[in-house]
């Protein structure tokens, strides 16, 4: 696991090396779902050109976004079936479970908040806070997107991965009830095939040049 050290930016980086030294260290070698959600995630807020300082604190928070599944049963989280209610009910206290050990830590209080509002919804019918449009962090609307995206194009144990055509008319499909329809509209004016090649070169150490289209 990545020591929390590794996870400290320097004091004032540029785009360009904020990125170079913090990508390397925000995940475990082999959690290519992990890595692909970060990349994504970031590749949006470059997309978007948000300030440099905002790229570390939405990396931490793609890093860190479900380590509040650390506190659920192993029986919920490993069950093979649908949960029930009660289970669902449980399973919905990471959001708040990672909030609390997230605000402990001083660097990480910013990226708590994202952590905190992963599952909100656009719309409202998100959790925890049921907090709707702008209510909710930029960082947490734009995770989102990156989460649901990685999901739908990765293989997982009842499926194998959709096409990425089938993820983005998804995305376009939830704008204004999952989705920020501004971070959607990002999202779609990127090509298709830059999304694909991101994905594919996870197994190579992350370069700049894989965001060189991402900025008009």
């Amino acid at each position: 696991m990545t020591a929390a050290a590794d996870l400290v930016p320097p004091r004032r980086p540029g785009r360009q090396t904020a990125l170079r030294q913090l990508l390397p260290h925000l995940w475990p070698a082999g959690d290519l779902d992990l890595r692909a959600r970060v990349v994504l995630a970031i590749g949006f807020l470059v997309a978007a050109k948000v300030a440099n300082v905002y790229l570390p604190i939405l990396a931490r928070a793609a890093f860190l976004h479900d380590i509040g599944k650390m506190a659920i049963p192993d029986s919920i989280l490993r069950k093979p079936g649908p949960l029930d209610d009660d289970e669902k009910q449980i399973m919905r206290t990471h959001c708040e479970i990672g909030y609390h050990v997230l605000t402990r830590i001083p660097f990480l209080r910013d990226a708590a908040e994202i952590v905190l509002a992963h599952q909100e919804f656009f719309d409202g019918s998100g959790y925890p806070r049921g907090l709707r449009g702008e209510q909710i962090p930029l960082g947490a609307r734009i995770f989102s997107i990156a989460d649901a995206l990685d999901a739908m194009i990765s293989d997982r144990p009842y499926r194998k991965a959709l096409p990425m055509s089938h993820a983005r008319e998804e995305i376009r499909r939830c704008a204004g009830t999952q989705f920020d329809p501004k971070i959607v509209d990002v999202f779609q004016s990127i090509p298709e095939q830059h999304w694909l090649e991101l994905r594919e070169n996870l197994g190579s150490p992350f370069r700049l040049a894989q965001l060189k289209n991402l900025r008009a």
